[in-house]
């Protein structure tokens, strides 16, 4: 578990002080999670956050105890404690040595350069396949691989192929790519269904552009006019190039619009979440 921010967080619904944090009972690898932003004070999409939440937890065979009502609560109450505005949640339930945990704490952020939000981000291809990618899985070999490639190769992302070279989705986001005018993402069965990529596809049906839900093969990439990524940490992200193939996503008129609906849900949703 990475370190917690601010002053406290909730452990089994108990204040801990993150200066204790170090000496925290170990927990277990494939811990089940969720990360949600909280802005302005509002936990962003809490619905199909704790919605995705249950349902990971039950398809693993650890139902969660706590119901929408409890977790509520506790987001209210460390944002409460931490005085939070703007900052990523965490909710972790894992597997400890007598039982499992419960645990609420803010996270750090994924940082943007000015740069990477105005002209996108640089990605790389890679082989690998998630197991079970509908479950938010906490897995610390997967994680420490995937970030040691991208600093290895100096890129924001990676872009994961499977063993038919097709590119499916990235190491920490859902990928769309943009070919022929028609918007590629892969199906909800073969990665994550992310928050913020849900709403970028009720966008794209209401906008009635063209949506094709099966992976962009590496060999098709000379073709592809945009891509972006996205999540709750990064919104709608243009993807700037792929292993060097440079993308003019940040001008795209699909990447732009689809980037500003997101927002306009985003403002939405802020006004009508109720504690």
């Amino acid at each position: 578990m990475e370190h917690p921010l601010y002053e406290v967080y909730l452990w089994n619904d108990t204040y801990v002080s993150t200066e204790e944090s170090e000496s925290l009972r170990p927990i277990q690898d494939e811990a089940i999670y969720e990360v949600l932003r909280m802005e302005e004070g509002i936990p962003l999409f809490y619905a199909p956050h704790y919605a995705r939440l249950c349902r990971s937890a039950e398809r693993v065979g650890r139902p969660l105890p706590y119901d929408d009502g409890m977790v509520r609560h506790q987001l209210w109450a460390l944002r409460e404690m931490n005085s939070i505005k703007n900052s990523n949640v965490k909710m972790l339930w894992a597997r400890g040595k007598d039982k499992d945990h419960f645990v609420v704490y803010a996270s750090p952020v994924r940082e943007l350069s000015d740069t990477e939000r105005q002209e996108g981000c640089k990605t790389s291809l890679y082989p690998l396949e998630r197991k079970n990618p509908n479950v938010k899985l906490q897995k610390d070999a997967y994680r420490e691989t995937t970030s040691r490639i991208i600093q290895e190769r100096d890129v924001f992302e990676l872009l994961l192929t499977d063993e038919q070279d097709g590119i499916r989705e990235a190491s920490r986001a859902n990928l769309f790519i943009i070919q022929n005018g028609a918007i590629h993402t892969a199906p909800d069965a073969s990665v994550l269904m992310g928050i913020t990529r849900m709403q970028v596809m009720q966008s794209i049906r209401e906008r009635g552009y063209k949506l094709v839900e099966e992976p962009v093969p590496v060999q098709a990439l000379p073709q592809v006019e945009a891509a972006f990524l996205t999540g709750t940490s990064i919104d709608v992200l243009p993807i700037k190039s792929i292993d060097g193939q440079i993308l003019p996503s940040a001008e795209h008129p699909i990447v732009q619009t689809l980037q500003k609906d997101y927002l306009k849900r985003v403002e939405e949703d802020k006004k009508a979440f109720r504690w």
